[in-house]
């Protein structure tokens, strides 16, 4: 069944061996969209490209309120099983499911060929692992992030967490991947043994760079940015981990610069605190967008000139840094994860220490007296990421679920 039939240059270069064949894959993940997020993002984008592959793709997750229980999403179809998410107010993104899902897990995974799990801390994740392990189904699981640094007592839950429920499945997977050196370190500190490297891609057709300064021009009028302004751009789930407070201070600390203007995309549970901080500070130079659909996202990164990531813990390979390069920005991150690896210091982007304003300040305010140097390592960071474009990667991911299928 499984012969070799093709296999693209880059996909060769890197090891791996594309078979033919239609593969039924259950997918396993914690949100899907609507809800926002890095791991719903790369879920999706596989997803609808495997089934553009002739695969047959299935999709369990939870069902929040107003999601239907059952879809179908451009040839994906979709399983919902009822959940509580009543910790995610609280930065913590675990929904709590109904006892339903074990069942509805193991009789998916009976009939599929193969199991993809995203994370390896999440119920989806243990049940689809723990079915596919009790009826001889090949499974792999996708590590998305490193050690979250939440705050007490739920530092102290996910430790717990790690230590059995994320180590259980961990061991459970057939096989493991992760998405950043970062991430399988974190994996492999938790369950020692082989993880293989999948790395996130970006629609560089999509998330592209500004043409020239007549359209910067035409789309900041459009957005309301002011055209002369040194825009400092960044999307975050409005959450503890994500570090928007740092950015907050450093605003702050940047509230007499002239023509500098900070635009923060995203909702979530601390936006009430950060519009609080807004009036009390009178920061003027401060944008909050709240949600912001994907037919615009791609504009506004475009219309700015710097992308800040201000995480203080937890990234694996951030989706926005992908996008963020891949639309001509140079970034400044925080030593917080995956990003190290992808932000080459001077070269397209700067890295400073996590929860660290003053350095936040004082890089924004060096990328700004230098806009021709931002700008060349902007146009430096779209050639470097133009490799990691999602075709590639889901033939990689293709290559990983073939080798998986032989060895079962």
């Amino acid at each position: 069944m499984w012969e070799a039939c093709y296999s693209d240059g880059q996909v060769a270069a890197a090891g791996i061996i594309l078979y033919c064949g239609r593969v039924r894959i259950l997918i396993a993940t914690h949100y899907w969209r609507p809800h926002r997020g890095g791991i719903e993002t790369v879920a999706y984008e596989q997803a609808r490209r495997l089934v553009t592959r002739n695969h047959v793709v299935t999709v369990l997750t939870s069902r929040l309120r107003g999601d239907p229980a059952n879809q179908v999403e451009e040839g994906i179809s979709v399983h919902r099983i009822r959940a509580l998410n009543a910790l995610e107010p609280q930065g913590v993104p675990f929904p709590i499911f109904s006892p339903s899902l074990w069942l509805q897990m193991t009789r998916l995974v009976a009939a599929h060929d193969l199991v993809l799990a995203h994370s390896h801390l999440f119920l989806t994740s243990a049940a689809a692992v723990t079915a596919a392990h009790r009826v001889g189904k090949p499974s792999l699981i996708l590590q998305h992030n490193t050690y979250v640094e939440y705050s007490w007592p739920w530092r102290l839950l996910e430790d717990v967490a790690d230590q059995s429920l994320g180590r259980w499945t961990l061991k459970m997977a057939g096989r493991r991947l992760a998405v950043s050196d970062a991430a399988a370190q974190y994996v492999q500190s938790l369950a020692p043994g082989p993880t293989g490297l999948l790395r996130n891609g970006v629609d560089a057709g999509r998330f592209h760079p500004i043409a020239g300064e007549k359209e910067r021009a035409a789309l900041r009028a459009r957005l309301g940015l002011d055209a002369g302004a040194f825009v400092v751009f960044t999307v975050r789930r409005l959450s503890f981990k994500n570090g928007v407070d740092t950015l907050l201070e450093a605003a702050l600390r940047l509230r007499d610069s002239r023509h500098l203007q900070i635009v923060i995309a995203g909702s979530g549970p601390d936006r009430p605190a950060i519009e609080r901080y807004l009036a009390r500070h009178e920061l003027a130079s401060v944008r909050l967008l709240g949600f912001v659909g994907d037919a615009e996202l791609a504009d506004w990164y475009r219309a700015a000139d710097l992308f800040v990531l201000p995480s203080k813990s937890g990234e694996g390979m951030p989706m926005v840094v992908l996008e963020a390069f891949a639309s001509g920005l140079p970034v400044l991150a925080t030593r917080a994860g995956g990003q190290v690896e992808m932000i080459e210091e001077g070269e397209n982007g700067w890295l400073i220490p996590p929860s660290s304003a003053e350095s936040m300040a004082s890089a924004i305010a060096a990328a700004r007296a230098r806009p021709d140097a931002t700008r060349q390592m902007g146009r430096r960071a779209r050639s470097g990421v133009e490799s990691l474009d999602w075709e590639r990667q889901v033939s990689l991911l293709e290559g990983y679920f073939n080798e998986h299928l032989l060895e079962a």
